[in-house]
């Protein structure tokens, strides 16, 4: 049976991550541009917790970390706030830099 393995995008404090490895896939890495929660990911998850910005990350070196063979997964839950009806009363949502985030994930399936 092939092995089957996740990168986990806008992880924050890894609550996905920790699903997923409950589900018995392994994930091989974290990606989220708050540097506060590196600390909670990687201790609660023991994975490694990468400190970028997706709209800047490379995605060749993501894909790189997959191991030949293996099924891949790429799981992720884009910034929240963005897509609340909460956030639609109290400002305009083109005003909010994280509405595309959801374009950078469909960037990082692209072969």
């Amino acid at each position: 049976m092939k092995k089957i393995e996740a990168i986990d995008l806008f992880c924050g404090v890894g609550g996905l991550t920790y699903g997923l490895q409950q589900a018995k896939i392994k994930v091989l890495a974290g990606l989220d541009n708050d540097k506060s929660c590196e600390y909670s990911y990687e201790r609660n998850n023991g994975v490694n917790f990468i400190c970028e910005d997706v709209s800047k990350y490379d995605f060749k070196t993501m894909k790189n970390m997959y191991s030949k063979g293996s099924i891949k997964v790429l799981a992720g839950c884009a910034p929240c706030q963005t897509f609340s009806s909460h956030t639609f009363k109290v400002k305009n949502k083109e005003d909010d830099k994280r509405w595309n985030m959801i374009d950078h994930f469909y960037e990082a399936l692209k072969p």
